[in-house]
């Protein structure tokens, strides 16, 4: 077969177009970036900010040493004033206590046990989420993934004995609210912010983050 034809054949010019780069879906931050916050998303899983992970000693290990979190409404605390504004709390508890609501415990991975910060907690969060919508009467993901919370660290109540309010999640007493007892706590009021924009809801209302007194909460 004669290729000798080719050789008087001139070959057509192409314009190359770029080649389409995807970039992916660019993954949720799931931790917030600063401040003694929470990270709640609408599917209940939670994240800590690196602060609040080094402020309360929040990190897994295998010895179950460090804190973890009890959060309850005040409108469940007998020993809360009746004629007071109700509040979510917050308390930073050891880990080896019964039922601690928040990073009380961890998961496995094939014998390793990865970071607070990576693995947050995806239990407690349902709980949360209608107890700050009853609370603060908001309703937290209308138009939002996620939303930040706020340990409001400028308030804080002492309490040598506490009684914590906890909800049974399973069993024929399921939704019956039952106590557990705490000793020398610190307890905080936990607010919500504008998607970590710095502006605390109130009522469905936007606004600027205001220090609350311990007289107010009395």
């Amino acid at each position: 077969m004669n290729f000798d034809f080719l050789k008087n054949v001139t070959i057509n010019k192409v314009e190359e177009t770029p080649k389409k780069t995807s970039t992916g879906r660019v993954a949720q931050e799931k931790n917030p970036k600063s401040g003694l916050t929470l990270r709640l998303f609408k599917d209940g899983a939670i994240y800590p900010s690196a602060e609040l992970v080094d402020k309360f000693n929040l990190e897994y290990n295998k010895d179950k040493t460090g804190n973890g979190f009890d959060i309850f409404s005040s409108a469940n605390w007998s020993q809360y004033p009746t004629d007071a504004d109700n509040v979510v709390f917050i308390s930073a508890v050891s880990k080896d206590n019964a039922r601690v609501d928040l990073f009380g415990s961890a998961r496995e991975v094939n014998g390793e046990l990865t970071s607070v910060m990576s693995q947050g907690s995806k239990t407690f969060g349902v709980e949360l989420i209608p107890m700050l919508e009853s609370v603060y009467g908001v309703k937290l993901f209308e138009d939002k993934k996620y939303v930040d919370l706020q340990v409001v660290e400028e308030v804080k109540l002492e309490q040598e004995i506490l009684y914590v309010p906890k909800m049974v999640m399973k069993g024929e007493h399921k939704g019956m609210m039952t106590t557990e007892r705490r000793e020398n706590v610190s307890l905080y009021p936990l607010a919500i912010l504008s998607n970590n924009e710095g502006s605390e809801v109130v009522n469905g209302e936007v606004e600027e983050p205001e220090t609350v007194t311990e007289e107010e909460l009395a």
